[in-house]
């Protein structure tokens, strides 16, 4: 028979009625059992379907901040068989009405006090506080009711919907040109919901706490792999995470790389001004990664190499293991006592970073995807090697090709090709045309993105193909991103951009992570001319990191006065519109030579 229902749906309703009882979802004081949610969201199905005529196929627009019904409406949504449109209630919000006027959804829920109903013939207020006609409330009262006179109702209109059947259409973050509306169906949804509790072990016992904002992508793959999981998911808003962590007590945490930087240079902050006891603590992660190294080395090298890398690790690892459980698990309590795992992806966390918190004990699991392609690859707790972004899912195929479409043999480097059941149909509407190719008979996604793929089928990710740069003092374009991946390991940095400078050679923005600078030179005020010194040491010390056969040799930089602004100069997931800079920024600042 062939497969029919929302494949998200499904498999929340499978969960649901396993776990009845058990807590599912929570946003600030409210914490919902599965059967509790399920019955919210059957019920506003209902209401959709027969109150509101919805059709299948049909897009509803989600707009706005996340709140304790927003996966209520999203559920529902899918169990009406209508096509979901997420939308950010901030950033840009010219952008934001075009894209629902695009979509024309005869149904907006709302939430916070972003767009409110932009582009719809009705709405409907998913948070309290804002009063708004026929609201929630009313709306699940009469799905009741319709479930009650036919509560096959919802049943039904899942036997018409097939797996590659519309069921969300997503704007791109707009980080290399204009943001597209990508086309996603059930199953370009629901394949890394399938996979990942598999390959990360996640299971009813597990708690997940997280900041990501569910109209993005990432988000919702947290919250559907969650909840079709029997786990239960905590939902919070970024500038509650630190209180809820010993609270919470997480055993996962997903989320974007700029927070798990953060704790790592607070961590160092902390140490810094312990004295002694902050130097044994040094002392403790620089021990901790010569032993991870050597493990590396271990399960990478030949037969030689492997047996002296195993003997000297095995000599490390009395030490490693007095070392963590005397002095790095406490650089662990604030996380509450239970993470097993932290989830990255979005954007890649730079190698320096990754390596140190490998190195204090935590597990911190890197993926790689996109808004087209989901999820593709993953590391996981068995193979964990920080630089890469893991191995491909179970029926994802990777390849690299270079410029013209030719295969390029590993590792490369080139441009990403994947296929698989997650990669998406196409754009919608007048976005220009996605990229695909016929490789080895399978249609490909050339996603633009360029990455290496070792032996093992271990991806690293390199740079965005868009990105690269014509350079003087360079035959061949550079990618900026490992250049600008290498600087970010400094706690005093909180975004670079690699450019062409004023003579054409290349120079790289920097914009401080100010409170980080404040601590660094107490007395300095902020306009002080000693602040270009004090950036051309640090930056001549971390360019010296660099990879060999990635080296740039920078010849200046300028130094921003000012925070980046998400919505102008940061795309909502805080990612670089690099044109907008290169036009509006640059122009307006001071060179300095390095």
């Amino acid at each position: 028979m062939p497969e029919t229902g929302a494949p998200l749906y499904r498999r929340f309703a499978d969960a649901a009625s396993a776990y009845p009882t058990r807590p599912a979802f929570a946003f600030g004081d409210g914490d919902r059992t599965y059967g509790e949610l399920h019955a919210r969201a059957e019920a506003l199905a209902a209401a959709l379907i027969v109150k509101r005529g919805i059709a299948a196929g049909e897009p509803l627009a989600l707009v706005g901040e996340d709140c304790a019904d927003w996966p209520t409406a999203s559920l529902a949504i899918q169990a009406a068989g209508a096509v979901e449109v997420p939308v950010s209630g901030f950033g840009d919000a010219d952008a934001a009405n075009a894209f629902l006027e695009s979509e024309a959804p005869r149904l907006v829920f709302v939430s916070g006090d972003g767009l409110a109903g932009a582009g719809a013939a009705d709405s409907v207020r998913l948070d309290a506080g804002h009063g708004a006609g026929d609201g929630l409330a009313a709306l699940l009262e009469s799905g009741r009711a319709a479930l009650a006179a036919d509560p096959d109702v919802v049943t039904r209109r899942q036997a018409t919907i097939g797996p590659d059947d519309p069921a969300a259409i997503i704007r791109t973050s707009g980080t290399t040109g204009p943001a597209k509306r990508a086309r996603l169906s059930g199953r370009n949804l629901v394949h890394a919901c399938r996979h990942l509790p598999d390959l990360l072990a996640v299971g009813p016992e597990d708690v997940f706490l997280s900041v990501l904002p569910l109209w993005h992508l990432y988000g919702r793959l947290v919250l559907y792999t969650a909840l079709g999981s029997g786990a239960r998911l905590v939902q919070a808003p970024p500038r509650d995470l630190t209180r809820l962590l010993p609270v919470v007590r997480p055993t996962l945490l997903p989320g974007f790389p700029l927070m798990w930087e953060r704790v790592h240079h607070q961590t160092l902050d902390r140490l810094a001004t312990l004295g002694w006891r902050g130097r044994i603590v040094r002392a403790a992660i620089a021990l901790a990664r010569v032993y991870h190294a050597g493990r590396d080395r271990a399960a990478r090298g030949g037969i030689p190499v492997r047996a002296a890398a195993w003997g000297a690790a095995a000599l490390l690892y009395p030490l490693w293991r007095a070392a963590d459980a005397l002095l790095l698990r406490r650089l662990r309590a604030p996380f509450g006592g239970r993470l097993r795992a932290a989830i990255i992806g979005d954007a890649p966390l730079p190698r320096a970073i990754d390596v140190d918190l490998r190195a204090m004990g935590f597990t911190l699991l890197e993926g790689y995807g996109s808004t087209e392609q989901g999820v593709s690859t993953i590391r996981t707790p068995h193979r964990n090697r920080p630089g890469t972004v893991g191995r491909a899912l179970p029926d994802v195929m990777l390849r690299l090709v270079d410029d013209d479409g030719r295969a390029v043999t590993p590792p490369g480097p080139g441009e990403i090709a994947v296929a698989g059941p997650q990669v998406f149909p196409g754009y919608a509407g007048d976005s220009r045309p996605a990229r695909f190719a016929e490789i080895d008979g399978r249609r490909f996604y050339l996603t633009g993105d360029i990455g290496c793929l070792d032996d093992a089928g271990d991806l690293s990710f390199v740079g965005r193909r868009a990105n690269r740069l014509r350079l003087r003092g360079h035959e061949a374009p550079v990618q900026p991103e490992p250049v600008e991946s290498t600087v970010l390991a400094s706690r005093y940095i909180a975004h670079a951009m690699l450019d062409k400078g004023p003579d054409g050679s290349p120079w790289l923005l920097v914009v401080p992570d100010f409170a980080q600078r404040a601590l660094a030179q107490p007395g300095m005020p902020p306009g002080d001319p000693r602040w270009v010194a004090f950036y051309r040491r640090l930056l001549r010390r971390l360019l010296r990191r660099q990879e060999r056969q990635l080296r740039v040799r920078v010849a200046g930089f300028w130094l921003a006065d000012a925070p980046l602004v998400s919505g102008e100069s940061l795309t909502p997931t805080l990612k670089l519109r690099r044109g907008h800079i290169r036009a509006r920024l640059l122009p307006r600042l001071s060179p300095h030579p390095l």
